[in-house]
């Protein structure tokens, strides 16, 4: 059964950051060429020359990816268990929540041999769900995490739901942005006490940064589909959108830049809203998040029109709230036409990466980091990201 549009490009944005290119071309290339292209036209000259210059698509693919300056996920993911390891080694346990179960099968296989690693399955609902397992071999699963044979599991987020997961030293939580509260008290409960730790590696804003990727391979299999149909107008306008993107990307890119010192979290349960980098402020007195991701992660409460106020060229026309938490972040305002994301402290702590702690800050000029001030720059490179 082909994998459905959206699914497919969970999987592919996770493996993108979590892995790297490779793997994306693999999920691209085996969900939409495999079956769309080669099933339909195997047996005719036009098929072969498809599957050739797809073949090229993919040699394209792997040059562009090499200018990349940024490390895999998994990367940051080893350095947290290594560190963690070197404490306590054979007593040591993990636990790894990602969204996907093709990150957590490919995430599996590629952690250091001395963890034996392995994937927990949820349960399968019915005989032909062929992802799910049997409860007995989940169960014969745990107890080989919990006597050492495993000392890594790594399980998709909502399939360990209600499980009686062994105790561990350390879960690392990898872009499962906002784990309902069942899985947070069910994880805390799962760390030990005194020297556990909860890890988060992997955030919502990293979506911008894997987008160039994605979309690049997207666009180019789908000008591939398009030979077929002998289009070449609709060819030549997926690749006018590509070199479109590229150069937003390249200009978004000098903002994104340089170290991330500290990040914004929701102040009750804890979930990462944006990175610090992705902050600017308007007249000192609005503070505002420059990234459209985000704006797409709030739940939105209107507030009457006769109540809004222009303050500073600034309009707050609603509250917002965290749209999986349902925590209050800040407000909807618009500035020079376009909605943003206005943060205020009253309702978001700051996390200290260089201290990994959070700071006590009780007003924005407190912060010993610097906000910059909105820029042209800054405001174009947001209007034209989707």
């Amino acid at each position: 059964m082909e994998k459905e549009p959206e699914r497919l490009y969970a999987e592919s944005l996770e493996i993108n950051s979590l892995l790297g290119s490779d793997e994306v071309r693999e999920i691209i290339t085996q969900g939409y060429a495999d079956k769309s292209l080669t099933n339909q036209y195997s047996n005719t000259y036009e098929g072969m020359e498809i599957v050739s210059k797809l073949r090229d698509v993919v040699a394209d693919i792997r040059e562009i990816t090499k200018n990349l300056d940024s490390k895999a996920d998994i990367q940051v993911i080893i350095e947290n268990i290594e560190n963690e390891y070197q404490r306590l080694e054979e007593n040591s346990r993990f636990v790894i929540l990602v969204k996907t179960r093709a990150a957590a099968t490919a995430l599996a296989v590629r952690l250091p041999v001395y963890l034996r690693s392995i994937y927990l399955p949820g349960l399968a609902t019915s005989l032909d769900e062929v992802p799910g397992c049997l409860e007995d071999e989940q169960t014969h699963i745990l107890e080989k995490f919990r006597n050492g044979e495993h000392l890594c599991m790594v399980a998709t987020s909502t399939r360990c739901k209600g499980l009686d997961i062994p105790s561990c030293n350390m879960v690392i939580y990898y872009r499962v942005g906002s784990p309902d509260e069942i899985i947070i008290l069910q994880m805390r409960g799962t760390v030990g006490k005194k020297e556990g730790r909860d890890v988060i590696v992997g955030t919502s804003t990293d979506i911008g940064t894997d987008k160039k990727n994605i979309q690049q391979q997207y666009l180019m299999i789908q000008a591939i589909e398009e030979i077929s149909k002998g289009n070449t107008t609709d060819i030549f306008i997926a690749e006018r959108h590509l070199y479109e993107v590229e150069e937003i990307e390249r200009m978004a890119t000098k903002n994104r830049k340089g170290k991330v010192y500290f990040s914004i979290h929701c102040k009750l349960c804890g979930v990462i809203i944006t990175d610090g980098n992705l902050m600017r402020h308007v007249n000192r007195k609005w503070y505002i998040v420059c990234d459209k991701i985000v704006l797409k992660n709030v739940d939105r409460s209107p507030i009457p029109k006769k109540k809004q106020k222009n303050i500073d060229g600034v309009k707050k026309i609603g509250k917002a709230y965290g749209l999986e938490c349902g925590h209050k972040w800040g407000s909807i305002v618009v500035y020079n036409a376009t909605e943003f994301l206005a943060l205020t402290l009253d309702n978001v702590k700051i996390f200290d990466r260089q201290v990994d702690k959070f700071v006590d800050c009780r007003i924005w000029s407190d912060l010993q980091f610097k906000i910059e001030l909105m820029s042209y720059d800054d405001f174009y490179n947001y209007q034209h990201r989707s």
